[in-house]
């Protein structure tokens, strides 16, 4: 007899999941399902929320994310170009301090979606 593991996919992969009409998602759940291992260089957001997360800690000013558009590979620059000066532009005049996110997960029956607590 075969063990099954519970599927665990990330809340990203989860809420793009819901948003998608139901022909969409019998397609997302197969990518999903036969994407393999994890490993950064797939991970298109990954310089960009790595890069976020230090703005906050180390309080740096604007050209920090500047930069991290700069150094990200050529193929990716214009969406993170694009998602930084969205950014930016949402703190304008907001007074924001770091914290360090709980971690939890959310069990759906056989499903894990692994989240960040903000309790």
């Amino acid at each position: 007899m075969t063990t099954l593991t519970k599927p665990s996919i990330g809340l990203t992969q989860f809420t793009d999941f819901t948003m998608k009409g139901s022909a969409a998602k019998t397609k997302f759940v197969k990518d999903i399902k036969y994407q393999g291992e994890y490993h950064p260089i797939k991970d298109y957001w990954k310089a960009l929320r790595d890069g976020l997360k230090k703005y906050h800690e180390q309080r740096f000013n604007d050209a920090y994310l500047l930069d991290i558009v700069d150094n990200t590979l050529p193929a990716r620059q214009k969406n993170y170009q694009e998602a930084v000066k969205a950014y930016i532009k949402f703190l304008k005049n907001k007074h924001v301090q770091w914290f360090e996110p709980g971690k939890a997960n959310w069990y759906c029956d056989d499903l894990i979606v692994p989240i960040l607590s903000l309790v």
